[in-house]
């Protein structure tokens, strides 16, 4: 959390206190956890069938016009050494130029993260394959590739799944890939146009708040779209340095605005992934 440091101590030390106030409420629960982690880590995790992971990856080197061992070279150099990020990015503006020129290694990337990294250190679909999911609407809110989404639809046959995001490289392959596939109940829109009112039984939003400025906003736009006793997929790496991570989500979300109690009245949070103070999955009251 150095860049947090760096903008403002006061936040810095804020969140220190918040997650050692989280540590010692869910004491019992932490080590509880950590027991049932460790007497079954060996066990196979359940994550997406492999076939339909290749489905979308085959899609996907169609449409950057890329072979798969490319393909793959791209995810072990990303794997082995970790993509880093020439520029830090000091406001919104900077941050919204970034992701307007991201590329192809950057689609591969996504990629491997929503279809291997979400799946093992943040099981999110061996937590949802636990839920009633079926014949369910979902959204996606950020959903860089769509990957994640695509996936857990495969699995739980939405009745209808939007996809939304910026319109960049990314966004081309999800279109794509739903005119390449014919999928009916899958849709991509421009988050920054649509000013749809429906709800939804499932809403997903993964590393997307802490890239904005005004996160506590985005989190009042999410619950406005998961229905009543509907669950919401959050995470917000907030605590964690990354070059487009921007401080003032930080500051947003946990000093001008109490993101926190915002969830914890309004929501029931069912699990908890860890890594973040936000992050888990949350029932709507």
């Amino acid at each position: 959390m150095q860049y947090i440091k760096q903008y403002n101590s006061d936040l810095f030390d804020k969140i220190l206190l918040l997650q050692k106030q989280e540590y010692k409420r869910n004491f019992i629960k932490n080590i509880f956890n950590r027991k049932v982690f460790l007497s079954k880590w060996k066990e196979k995790l359940i994550i997406p069938p492999k076939e339909h992971v290749d489905e979308v990856v085959e899609a996907a080197c169609e449409y950057m016009n890329i072979s798969r061992k490319e393909y793959v070279e791209i995810i072990e150099k990303f794997t082995q050494s970790g993509f880093e990020i020439k520029e830090c990015y000091e406001n919104q503006s900077q941050a919204n130029i970034f992701w307007n020129n991201v590329n192809i290694e950057w689609l591969c990337i996504n990629i491997y993260v929503q279809s291997v990294l979400y799946n093992t250190a943040i099981p999110i679909y061996s937590t949802l394959k636990k839920m009633p999911l079926n014949n369910l609407t979902a959204y996606d809110y950020g959903c860089g590739s769509g990957i994640l989404s695509i996936l857990l639809n495969k699995a739980f046959h939405f009745k209808k799944l939007i996809l939304a995001d910026i319109d960049n490289y990314i966004a081309g392959f999800v279109k794509f890939y739903i005119q390449k596939t014919s999928a009916a109940e899958i849709y991509w829109e421009n988050i920054l146009e649509n000013n749809r009112t429906e709800s939804f039984d499932l809403v997903i939003c993964l590393d997307v708040l802490e890239h904005l400025e005004n996160s506590y906003d985005h989190l009042l736009i999410l619950d406005s779209k998961v229905n009543k006793g509907g669950i919401m997929v959050l995470k917000i790496a907030f605590e964690h340095e990354d070059k487009t991570h921007l401080p003032q989500a930080a500051e947003d979300f946990f000093v001008k605005n109490d993101g926190m109690f915002f969830l914890k009245q309004k929501y029931k949070r069912l699990n908890y992934f860890g890594g973040g103070l936000v992050n888990g999955v949350y029932k709507k009251k």
